[in-house]
C-alpha cells in the first residue's frame, strides 16, 4: 500500500496540556561529531545531560578524530556505546564515572549501533566495508563480524518481536534494502532480504512491542519516505513524504507517535504509525539542521541532535520537544559550548548514585584598590571536585551569583579536578558565589558557597567556611545524593 501526505504547516496553537509532574529522572547521552573549539578541550566526547536538570553534567572523553555519529545505553544505565567513524572503533563508556573502559576495533566507517534486549551484544553497522560487527559486552571484544552483508549498511533497531525472537534490521543505503538478522542464532544470520523499501534508506527505529520496525530516507524519485515493516511477514506499507529530507526515526517506547527528523527543511515531523499519516509539524530554528531524535523511555519528551550550520554562524544544540503536548513544540533548547555537531544520541536511566563528592570554592586574581572602571580586573573562581580524594575530571560545574542564583558561566574540570569562572570587577565584590556539580553517574551533587565583601577582603558564607583576604579559605556545603 502507498500513501502520499503533503508535509503541512504546524496546526494553530491551542492551549497545551498539563506538563507530566517531574522531568524524565534519565541521562541524555549526546554524540558530538565535532571537537570542543575551545583550545583547552579539543577532543571529541560524549556529552552526558541530567534531564532532571536539562544541563550537560559531564562528558567522556574520545580523543581527538573520533568523530561519533552515534550513541546507545544499555537498560540499566551502567554502559553506553559510542560508533567512532573517524577511527573505526567504539567506545565502552563506564556510565557510573564516564570514564572510557575499552575501545573495541570495528570496521571501516562504523555509523550506528543497537543493543539486543538482553545487553549481551551491541551491533555495529561498518558502512564502508559492507560489514557488521558483533561486540561480547562482557568481554567487549568482538564476537562475530559478518562480512559482505550488502552495499552500505547504514542504520540498525534491534526488536523482540511477538514471537519472542531478537531480530535485528539493517538498512542498506547503497541497495535500498533492509537485511533482517537472526540475533538469537550463534553466530547470527541473515534470515530475509526485504528489497527496495526505497532508494537511500537511513535510520531505523522499532515499535514498542516488536510489530512493526520503521525506515526513513529517499525513495526512488528522491522523494522523503517512511516505511512500516510487519515483523511477521516483512510486508511494507509507506508514507511518502514530498520536500522533506527525512534522516533519523524516534518510536515511543511506551506506544504513540514516531518522530522523524527534516534535516534540510530544519524540522520534525509527527507521523501516527498506526495511519502512517503525518500529524504535525514541530518547526526548528533556521540552519538547526537535525539529525538524530530518541524518546525519553517515559514517552514524554523527545531530544533532537541539530547539527547546526557553523558557516551561518549556528552552533550545535540539543531541542526539547513536549511530545506529552496536544500540539508539540520545543520547550527547551541546550546550545552550550559542550555540544559540538551533535548526531546521534539514547537516553538513560541514572545510575544509582554511592560515591560522596567534596566541591571547595576559592577567588583569586583579584583587582586591586577601590572599585572603579580602571580597577576592574574582578577576579577567577576556582572550584575544586574530588571523590575520596581523588580529583574528578571532565565534569561540568555551574557557577551562579546571588541569592537569585543569576547564572554566571559554566566550567569544565580539569585533570586537576579544577574549573575556573572569571568575573567581572562589580560581580566580584559586591555578590556571593555558588558553585554546583549537579551529580553524575555515581557521584553525588555536591554545592560551595563563597561570598565577597565591598571592601575587597573576604566574609564567610553562613553556611560555611571561614577566612580573610583576597584569597579565602574554601567553603563547602554537604554532598547529598543527585535528586
Amino acid at each position: 500500500m502507498l500513501l502520499v501526505a503533503m508535509v503541512v504547516p504546524t496546526a494553530v496553537a491551542t492551549p497545551a496540556a498539563a506538563q507530566p509532574p517531574g522531568n524524565p529522572n534519565e541521562y541524555l547521552y549526546t554524540a558530538n561529531s565535532l571537537p570542543n573549539p575551545d583550545p583547552n578541550e579539543t577532543q571529541n566526547s560524549v556529552a552526558v545531560s541530567n534531564l532532571n536538570y536539562g544541563d550537560v553534567v559531564g562528558i567522556a572523553d574520545l580523543g581527538t578524530s573520533t568523530s561519533p555519529s552515534d550513541v546507545a545505553v544499555n537498560q540499566n544505565g551502567t554502559r553506553a556505546y559510542s560508533a567512532n567513524t573517524g577511527t573505526d572503533n567504539v567506545s565502552v563508556i563506564d556510565a557510573t564515572t564516564d570514564l572510557v573502559i575499552a575501545t573495541v576495533a570495528v570496521g571501516d566507517a562504523p555509523q550506528n549501533l543497537a543493543i539486543t534486549p538482553d545487553g549481551l551484544h551491541v551491533y555495529v553497522v561498518n558502512q564502508n566495508s559492507n560489514s557488521i560487527s558483533v561486540i561480547d559486552t562482557v568481554s567487549n571484544t568482538v564476537s562475530a563480524t559478518m562480512e559482505n552483508v550488502g552495499v552500505a549498511p547504514f542504520g540498525v533497531a534491534i526488536t523482540r518481536t511477538p514471537s519472542n525472537q531478537s531480530l535485528a534490521y539493517v538498512s542498506l543505503e547503497g541497495s535500498g534494502d533492509v537485511l533482517v538478522i537472526n540475533a538469537d542464532a550463534s553466530p547470527p544470520t541473515v534470515i530475509a532480504t526485504i528489497p527496495d523499501v526505497m532508494q537511500s534508506p537511513q535510520n531505523v527505529a522499532a515499535s514498542d512491542d516488536g510489530f512493526e520496525v520503521y525506515v526513513v530516507g529517499l525513495n526512488s524519485a528522491g522523494v522523503g519516505r517512511v516505511s512500516a515493516v510487519d515483523t511477521s511477514s516483512n510486508a511494507v506499507t509507506h508514507i511518502d513524504l514530498p520536500g522533506a529530507t527525512p534522516f533519523d526515526v524516534a518510536a515511543n517506547p511506551v506506544g504513540g507517535d514516531l518522530y522523524v527528523s527534516d534535516t534540510q527543511n530544519d524540522q520534525v515531523l509527527v507521523i501516527d504509525p498506526a495511519s502512517l499519516v503525518l500529524q504535525s509539524t514541530v518547526p526548528l530554528d533556521e540552519n538547526d539542521h537535525p539529525f538524530g531524535v530518541t524518546y525519553s523511555n517515559d514517552g514524554n519528551f523527545v531530544y533532537v541532535a541539530n547539527f547546526g550550520d557553523l558557516d551561518a554562524g549556528v552552533k550545535g544544540s540539543i531541542d526539547t520537544i513536549g511530545a506529552y503536548l496536544d500540539n508539540p513544540e520545543v520547550t527547551d533548547t541546550d546550545d552550550s559550548r559542550f555540544i559540538n555537531g551533535p548526531v546521534g544520541l539514547a537516553a538513560g536511566p541514572i545510575p544509582g548514585a554511592s560515591s560522596p563528592t567534596k566541591l571547595t570554592v576559592t577567588v583569586d586574581r583579584e583587582g586591586k584598590g577601590p572599585r572603579s572602571a580602571a580597577n576592574s580586573e574582578g577576579a577567577t573562581l576556582r572550584a575544586k571536585l574530588t571523590s575520596n580524594g581523588r580529583p574528578l575530571r571532565d565534569k561540568v560545574i555551574h557557577f551562579t551569583s546571588g541569592s537569585s542564583a543569576t547564572p554566571l558561566c559554566t566550567g569544565l574540570t580539569d585533570g586537576g579536578g579544577t574549573a575556573t569562572c572569571t568575573l567581572g570587577g562589580s560581580k566580584s565584590r559586591h555578590d556571593c558565589h555558588t558553585a554546583t556539580f549537579k551529580g553524575i553517574g555515581s557521584y553525588q551533587l555536591a554545592t560551595a558557597f563563597l561570598c565577597r565583601g565591598g571592601n575587597g577582603h573576604g566574609k564567610p558564607h553562613p553556611k560555611g567556611g571561614s577566612g580573610h583576604g583576597p584569597v579565602h579559605q574554601p567553603t563547602q556545603a554537604t554532598a547529598v545524593p543527585a535528586v
